[in-house]
């Protein structure tokens, strides 16, 4: 069912191999042709997934400039995809829990992360929307999470409840006009704005600017 390719990157002196999907359109219609009555449909469980997007690139390459003692450090990354934040911060020491809402993307991180190290991380299904049975992490990675206007208003208290009081929140979106205002917003959700800074990011040729901010959980 799925046609993959693997590309291998160098982030911060960091080799990473992943496998992406290249036929993402035919799992849309595979979704699609499901029918509008489908639970997969009525949810949008679109397989965004599949692919390999800058916003995980460019948060992967921040992550490794961070003044940051990674070794031991409780990491979360929700919306995992493919898993590439999650390998780098694995590579670095973190203690790494890899989460996706569906159980084909953990299935791509599984191998991704079984490619690249050989310690196995923890691995969750997880819904945004019901964020109460992971045990908070240190340090939470959210990689282009802010995708879908429906789930704005879960997003900052999935935060929350999956990283530390006091612990850190690195998220990572790519300048789409309609998230800016959640964006912007998101300090008044019991959460500190501690930096906030925009990355040029290339990606298979094309160039992309990145939003990332450092978040801390009051």
């Amino acid at each position: 069912m799925y046609q993959t390719s693997i590309h291998t990157f160098t982030i911060g002196g960091i080799q990473v191999s992943i496998e992406k999907v290249t036929n993402i359109d035919e799992l849309f219609d595979c979704l699609l042709a499901k029918g509008d009555h489908h639970a997969d449909v009525i949810d949008e469980r679109i397989p965004y997934w599949a692919e390999l997007w800058p916003s995980a690139l460019a948060l992967s390459d921040y992550i490794t400039t961070l003044d940051l003692n990674w070794n031991g450090l409780e990491v979360h990354e929700i919306g995992a995809g493919l898993g590439l934040p999650s390998i780098v911060t694995g590579k670095l020491g973190g203690r790494v829990t890899i989460s996706d809402y569906l159980p084909e993307a953990i299935a791509f991180a599984k191998s991704n992360w079984n490619r690249n190290i050989a310690t196995p991380p923890n691995f969750k299904i997880l819904d945004w929307r019901n964020p109460y049975n992971i045990a908070p992490a240190d340090v939470l990675l959210a990689a282009d999470v802010a995708y879908e206007q429906r789930m704005f208003k879960y997003l900052p208290n999935a935060f929350r409840n999956l990283c530390k009081k006091g612990g850190l929140i690195l998220l990572s979106e790519p300048n789409r006009a309609y998230a800016q205002s959640f964006l912007t917003n998101i300090s008044s959700e019991g959460l500190q704005l501690q930096r906030r800074i925009q990355i040029s990011q290339t990606l298979f040729g094309q160039e992309y600017l990145i939003n990332i901010l450092e978040l801390r959980n009051l």
